[in-house]
């Protein structure tokens, strides 16, 4: 098997069919900067980190593959593969740019920074990767330190002190109320409906709604109890939700409300998709549509963030991006008062 080439290393074939090796790191304006000429991979390898102010030492306590691999098992036992995956996809990246053998002690910011500049380098015009996917890589190694600093093994954060990239926020798939209300007449089956509609009134993410048991669902209260991502919560109920809960009660199976975990509720939203043709109709587009909603009605934004389950209220004011014909209604409104010396000449 053909062993990985080592990171920060250039390599340079002679004409006598031989190589020579140099490492390199960025300046300050971002030019690469190359060091000298070695015989071997290993050596530039070892200047490249002498240039990043680093030094390989495995002994230097915890390693960064350690401290990865005991984030996985918290994730495993605390998440859903999914999550799972997502990590590790990112994760993937961070080693291939800073070698797992790496002590978290010689990790600092300005290893964290080389690496976005690495991942943002402009290889024939184009970026190797989008802003927002080394900002995903950055919060992947971000919790492998947040884990590390409460187990004891580092004291400090090094992302914590690296600028995020800039990148363009996407749009977010929603539904207006009339939108959804055409659309649920097209689903496949009742079941595709109640849940569709259960998911938009209450701004369930897909991973709780897996969780969601037959007592979770206070019917007499109007009142449902989530297992959410940050914490247990109770939101209320609509009432235009009963029935829908009914139907939801009757087809519970297997100690859930959903049977099948998140495999069924994505074979679900693929039927409803393809029933219905709209490209937005997925999970989170109604968990968007909910907390939109919300807004739109005057809902305080603190009230939101409770009702979502939002960490940050920076997540629940991305809600207020659409205002439709409100926002114009209001700006309409908008007057602007006469010069005093105006009003005094008409009276």
């Amino acid at each position: 098997m053909a062993t990985r080439p080592l990171p920060y290393v250039h390599r340079r074939q002679l004409r006598d069919g031989s190589y020579r090796y140099r490492g390199y790191a960025d300046d300050q304006d971002g030019r690469r900067v190359f060091s000298a000429s070695f015989l071997t991979e290993q050596e530039a390898y070892n200047a490249a980190l002498g240039m990043r102010g680093e030094a390989k030492n495995t002994s230097d306590g915890e390693t960064l593959f350690d401290a990865i691999e005991k984030l996985k098992e918290e994730i495993r036992t605390k998440r859903t593969s999914g999550t799972l995956r997502w990590y590790s996809d990112h994760l993937r990246a961070v080693d291939r740019l800073i070698p797992g053998e790496t002590s978290l002690h010689r990790i600092t910011r300005e290893t964290v920074e080389q690496f976005v500049r690495d991942r943002l380098r402009v290889v024939d015009g184009q970026r190797k990767v989008k802003p927002a996917t080394v900002n995903a890589d950055l919060r992947a190694l971000h919790r492998v330190f947040a884990l590390a600093i409460r187990r004891g093994a580092v004291r400090e954060n090094p992302v914590h002190q690296v600028d995020r990239p800039r990148a363009d926020v996407p749009a977010m798939d929603w539904f207006l109320d009339d939108e959804l209300r055409d659309l649920l007449p097209r689903l496949p089956t009742q079941r595709h409906r109640d849940v569709i509609q259960f998911l938009a009134m209450t701004g369930l993410r897909r991973s709780e709604l897996a969780k969601l048991e037959p007592g979770h669902i206070r019917t007499k209260l109007r009142q449902l109890v989530v297992l959410g991502k940050n914490r247990t919560r109770v939101i209320p109920l609509a009432p235009a939700l009963d029935k829908v809960c009914e139907r939801l009660l009757v087809g519970a199976a297997d100690g859930k409300v959903v049977p099948g975990g998140t495999h069924a509720i994505d074979d679900l939203f693929r039927e409803a998709k393809e029933s219905c043709g709209d490209r937005r109709l997925h999970a989170h587009a109604l968990r968007h549509t909910f907390c939109t909603w919300l807004i739109r009605k005057g809902v305080r934004l603190d009230v939101v963030m409770r009702l979502a389950d939002h960490r940050d209220i920076k997540t629940t004011m991305r809600y207020a991006h659409e205002v439709g014909e409100e926002g114009v209604e209001a700006v309409e409104r908008l007057r602007l008062l006469p010069p005093a010396s105006d009003r005094a000449a008409g009276q």
